[in-house]
């Protein structure tokens, strides 16, 4: 699971130092698994413009053209479920451009130089070894916004709006919980009268750049094809409080739908194929002036492929397994998410947070809570929650959404604001508790029917030095629960790095 840990974590680093300089890039048993579990998308951070048009004014005259790079370096060090420790240095440089007319259209593109420095035998990438990414553009879109165009061109206000975004996007949907990846998009929001809002999506992975919810499936971090379709309507008639309701359709278009796994001398000829539905209510705000929130549950439907083995008590084959007949079977899961943020009003710029996150889980799967091979058993509901969002889950553990129950306590400030050299530097913790949901099913590792998972602290500072230069670090120590089935012994997390914007 490590590519998708990487990923995943390694930028949750980076989020509080990138936000000021225009261009935000968003990052166990060995093998799959483990490359999964090191994703963090990348996020952007997408400034606004507002500009009304004036009709003397000349086109080059009235376009507002925004431009520069960001060079960042990074050192990780994560130790996995053996206890063996893998170094990464990241050199992770990007170029970017926005160009806005009158405020109603806007163009945004990204190139991004990415080249990966891991230790002798360390690397967690398919085929190994140091790699190269050459320039891609892993952002770039076109946007339309109907309001400011009658402002801009007619000089009156619109009690509706309309906005379309088209292109490579990072696209969350609601809190995040079920999407919350890069995606070849349209996206629309339709506002009506203040009253309303609609939301639209029509969007699909890019194949080589996005890490697949079931790692047993070939080409799973390379070859990615998934499509999803949702609408989402929110009431913003409160003052306080904006309530949501929406459904996500997720389609599985993955060319790799077939592979021969083998353990042993046994071979297992498997099937893959997970289509799912995702229909929710939630709602954020506040529920006092100090006192956000943010809310969210998910019910879950579709269908998935089941696994392709049985386990046979005393069967002479490996471990116990043996062929058996894959079934087409129906999903029924859940998922809610609460999030409760206290903010101090101070200059120091300190809260505290407080989530939970509960998930659902499938006693008859065999190995692994997502992953069809070790899967579902044939002819049974599939009740394991799997999604394609992001939720912080720590850093060294970075559990996954599915047959959790988790709490999470943390907070930030800016301690030193009255010193000159360190205004502008944020420290956090975050605190986990982590309980399997289902004692007897399992997770994305070897565990033992049992609940408690194990606790974690991290702990982060964002230090922006200068206007152009920032300093960050992420710790993060997990100390296993009964229930983890691996040596007991903690496991480290850590994440260095600096970044020059100009």
């Amino acid at each position: 699971m490590y590519q998708h840990h990487v990923n995943r974590l390694l930028w949750v680093g980076l989020l509080g130092i990138m936000a000021w300089v225009g261009a935000t890039p968003a990052s166990a048993q060995i093998g799959d698994e483990q490359r999964r579990r090191l994703e963090q998308q990348l996020r952007d951070a997408e400034e606004n413009y507002v500009l009304r048009a004036n009709p003397s004014l000349s086109l080059g005259e009235r376009m507002l053209l925004d431009y520069g790079a960001l060079v960042n370096f990074g050192f990780l060090a994560v130790d996995d479920d053996d206890q063996s420790t893998r170094i990464l240095r990241q050199y992770d440089n990007r170029v970017y451009g926005r160009l806005s007319i009158d405020g109603v259209h806007e163009f945004y593109g990204r190139l991004r130089f990415l080249y990966q420095d891991f230790n002798n035998n360390d690397s967690f990438r398919t085929g190994g070894g140091d790699r190269f990414d050459y320039p891609i553009g892993d952002r770039w879109w076109y946007k339309f916004d109907y309001r400011r165009a009658v402002e801009a061109y007619d000089g009156r206000y619109s009690d509706w709006n309309f906005t379309v975004k088209a292109g490579r996007q990072y696209v969350e949907w609601a809190t995040g919980l079920t999407l919350s990846e890069q995606l070849y998009a349209v996206t629309t929001k339709t506002e009506l009268a203040n009253v309303f809002e609609v939301e639209t999506l029509f969007g699909m992975t890019p194949k080589s750049s996005v890490i697949d919810i079931d790692s047993s499936r070939p080409g799973y971090d390379t070859d990615t094809d998934r499509k999803f379709f949702g609408g989402k309507l929110t009431y913003l008639g409160f003052e306080n409080h904006k309530p949501f309701v929406y459904a996500l359709v997720q389609r599985d278009f993955n060319d790799d739908d077939f592979g021969v796994i083998t353990i042993g001398a046994t071979a297992f000829p498997t099937a893959f194929n997970y289509d799912s539905e995702y229909f929710a209510i939630g709602s954020t705000g506040k529920l006092m002036p100090r006192l956000g929130y943010e809310l969210e549950a998910v019910y879950q439907t579709g269908e998935t492929n089941s696994n392709s083995f049985v386990l046979v008590a005393g069967v002479p084959t490996p471990i116990g397994l043996v062929l058996g007949d894959q079934t087409r079977d129906d999903i029924e899961a859940w998922a809610v998410r609460t999030e409760l943020t206290y903010y101090f009003f101070d200059d120091a710029k300190s809260q505290i947070e407080l989530e939970t996150i509960f998930a659902s889980g499938d006693d008859d799967r065999a190995l692994d809570t997502s992953n069809t091979f070790g899967g579902n058993r044939p002819n049974t509901h599939d009740k394991a929650f799997n999604a394609f969002g992001f939720a912080n889950t720590g850093l060294a553990f970075a559990a996954p959404v599915s047959n959790l129950a988790m709490v999470r306590l943390g907070g930030s400030t800016f301690p030193l604001r009255e010193s000159d050299l360190f205004r502008d530097m944020q420290v956090g913790v975050d605190f986990f508790v982590y309980n399997k949901l289902d004692s007897g099913a399992p997770i994305d590792e070897a565990t033992s029917n049992n609940h408690f998972l194990g606790v974690e602290a991290d702990v982060y500072a964002n230090w922006r030095v200068t206007s152009d230069f920032g300093v960050f670090v992420r710790y993060g120590v997990y100390f296993p629960g009964t229930a983890v089935s691996a040596d007991n012994d903690e496991r480290h997390y850590l994440y260095a790095g600096v970044a020059y914007a100009f």
